[in-house]
């Protein structure tokens, strides 16, 4: 009667550890994967559309310059101008898309200290952009005349508009050093991510090929000591 007790004891004991063993392994499973989820919420909300945003707003700033560089050229067409114009307007767009990209992610601390530079950095550009696009309008009532540099009204003007695209150059060089260094920022933290993901999947694997191997390992084991021990009163 005594023997059968231990044997039931020891039985339930190897079911338990059998138990307990499958049981940490999946808890094991469970915390890694909760840890990649967190990785993957974190680049798809915060650095994907930040990456995005800061890109568009960078492309867009740069067809605007090359456009207003078009627009002040000699003997420019009535269809160069729409098109230019066009260009711009289309920026713009993106422009708005890539802001609103920015303001829908998660930012963290150091996100939002650098798009504070950005925006300050931005804003100046903005200002001097929009005297250009005021004054530009203008140019373009002379007709012909102005294009082609035959109408004496045309010329201050057109001096105006090459002195505001010099005097913004610096605000556009500044707008664009602050949107590259938050997009290297980010980056940099894309790649911190994509670091500590792989470490979690390279955990994560360890743990399965240990429970593949272990687990049959300790249900042989114990199937072989059981055996044994059943046998050996027979």
């Amino acid at each position: 009667m005594a023997k059968n007790q231990s044997m039931e004891a020891r039985l339930k004991l190897a079911f338990f550890g059998l138990g307990g063993l499958a049981f940490a392994m999946a808890l094991l499973g469970l915390r890694t994967t909760l840890v990649l989820s967190d990785n993957l919420k974190e680049f798809s909300e915060n650095n994907l559309p930040q990456v995005d945003g800061l890109w568009r707003i960078n492309e867009g700033q740069t067809q605007i310059r090359m456009a207003k560089l078009v627009l002040i050229q000699p003997n420019i067409t009535a269809d160069q101008q729409s098109e230019s114009l066009r260009r711009i307007d289309g920026a713009w767009k993106q422009i708005n898309e890539g802001f609103q990209l920015l303001e829908g992610s998660k930012q963290s601390d150091d996100d939002k200290r650098a798009m504070v530079n950005t925006k300050r950095a931005w804003d100046a550009w903005a200002t001097k952009n929009e005297q250009f696009m005021m004054l530009y309008p203008r140019f373009m009532a002379l007709g012909n005349g102005a294009t082609k540099g035959t109408d004496p009204a045309a010329a201050p003007i057109l001096a105006q508009l090459r002195q505001e695209l010099r005097e913004s150059a610096t605000q556009f060089k500044q707008a664009e050093t602050a949107l590259l260094a938050q997009t290297n920022m980010n980056a940099q933290q894309s790649q911190s991510l994509r670091a500590a993901a792989e470490a979690n999947v390279k955990t994560s694997l360890f743990w399965s090929l240990t429970a593949l191997v272990l687990a049959p390992v300790a249900a042989v084991a114990l199937a072989i000591y059981f055996s044994r021990s059943i046998a050996r009163p027979l």
